[in-house]
């Protein structure tokens, strides 16, 4: 179970890239990376490490809406008694030094013992660490929880702040080594008599003379011949393309160019803003040109003041008549939790997907592979977009995206594979709802070779 609590606008913050890539984007892949080493975290004081990072739903009109885990709604920090602030900080810090231990070790280890997937999920952790401002840390139960990571502020030249720096104030103390027992006296050892000098060696004649010389200049002209073989398109290129499997979808595209056209449309309005300040020079003054006298302004005269006019009283003709207020129009009727999806009447004709928004609970018998049952939850905004939660027995949370949309009078839910932290993932699946009002039922079906099928439920979370 997730909650919304936090959104921010994509355009007023700049995202940070490692080799290309950005952080924000690599969400799944930065929370596998701390499962992994959810014990090693633990001990170093990051308890929980995976719920550190609210999770991002990105929209394609630039707003970032953001979500944490469980039904507890974030506070942001700085609405906290001052106490609580430092008791805050001191856990973020501990989190720094936790995460430092990590990412060192991890370096350590060298690229080649890591895989270029893991070296490269640590170098987008830390680029994942830096957020804009102080506003980015909320509070949920007594661990912090970080919004707008893998972002810089927009103002040219603004530097991020990042939480490994955090943790450098305070440096862990080292525990006191145990004191060591008093050594043993070492007997006198009996003089050893020199060795007989060594036979000479004749020295064995080089396996390949000289190929030195023409192995290093041959191995960077392959290379250079994979490097062009690959532009043309004729070999795989050795550069890693994304951190996700698949190919960057036509979304992501237009997400990224409406990024760079904001972004230079900023650059322009800033460059108009310095321009209207620079004023010109003025002309150098002529010492020799003939000035004019300065008259003095003569001083105002003064006024008499007026002695104010006795107020005229109004006749009293009668009461004035009584205007009728205009009716106020009723307010929205709030939406009760755990009520029954029902569609409004005109939403398909008006393609209305206001009604969506907040979360729904799908009550179904589904099972996984272990024979454990699953529950469902999907998440949708004003404009039907959203994500789609499963959740285990385990604890496990798998996730992934979902749409809304009308089919003529037909509410129509998609959702593609939705992954999980632990490996594995559950298949794409959609739910198709009829009626109205009441009358409102909707079916469920598997995108299998199954092709399972069930009578889905939908409550108000």
């Amino acid at each position: 179970m997730s909650v919304l609590f936090a959104s921010s606008q994509r355009n007023d913050m700049r995202p940070l890239a490692f080799q290309g890539i950005f952080a924000t984007n690599c969400y799944e892949q930065l929370v596998a990376l701390l499962e992994q080493h959810r014990d090693f975290l633990a001990r170093q004081g990051m308890p929980n490490a995976p719920d550190f990072l609210a999770e991002p739903m990105h929209d394609s009109s630039g707003t970032i809406d953001w979500y944490a885990r469980g039904e507890t709604m974030p506070v942001p920090l700085a609405s906290l008694a001052p106490e609580d602030q430092a008791r805050i900080q001191e856990t973020l810090a501990q989190y720094a030094r936790a995460l430092t231990a990590l990412l060192d070790q991890r370096q350590g280890q060298g690229q080649q013992a890591l895989g270029q997937e893991q070296s490269m999920a640590a170098g987008l952790l830390r680029e994942a660490l830096q957020h804009p401002g102080d506003n980015d840390i909320y509070v949920v139960g007594n661990a912090p929880l970080l919004i707008n990571w893998g972002f810089a502020a927009g103002t040219q030249g603004a530097v991020p702040q990042d939480i490994m720096r955090l943790g450098a104030a305070a440096p862990i103390k080292p525990a006191p080594a145990p004191a060591a027992a008093p050594a043993a006296p070492i007997p006198a050892a009996a003089p050893v008599s020199p060795p007989p000098p060594a036979a000479p060696v004749a020295a064995a004649p080089a396996l390949f003379p000289g190929c030195l010389s023409w192995l290093l200049p041959l191995l960077l002209l392959l290379l250079l011949l994979w490097l062009v073989l690959a532009a043309l398109g004729f070999a795989p290129s050795p550069l890693p393309a994304s951190c996700f499997r698949e190919d960057v979808s036509r979304q992501s595209e237009e997400l990224r160019s409406q990024s760079l056209a904001d972004e230079e449309a900023r650059l322009l309005r800033q460059l108009e803003e310095r321009a209207e300040l620079c004023k010109p020079a003025a002309p150098p003054e002529d010492l020799h040109a003939e000035r004019e006298p300065v008259i003095p302004e003569p001083e105002p005269v003064k006024e008499p003041e007026k002695k104010p006019e006795p107020a005229v009283e109004q006749p009293f003709f009668g009461a004035a008549p009584v205007i009728p207020e205009e009716p106020k129009p009723e307010p929205k009727p709030v939406p009760r939790p755990r009520s029954r999806m029902e569609i409004p009447k005109d939403a398909a004709k008006k393609n209305d997907l206001t009604f969506l928004e907040g979360c729904w609970r799908s009550r179904t018998d589904l099972f996984n592979t272990r024979g454990e049952p699953i529950e469902g939850e999907y998440c949708f905004n004003k404009k039907g977009q959203g994500r789609r939660f499963v959740y285990e027995r385990n604890g496990q949370r798998c996730s992934g995206a979902a749409r809304a949309r009308f089919n003529g009078n037909q509410l129509v839910i998609e959702a593609p594979e939705a992954a999980c932290p632990r490996g594995g993932v559950y298949v794409p699946q959609s739910v198709n709802c009829t009626g109205t009002g009441a009358s409102t039922e909707c079916r469920g079906r598997e995108h299998s070779r199954r092709s399972n099928t069930w009578k889905a439920t939908f409550t108000r979370k």
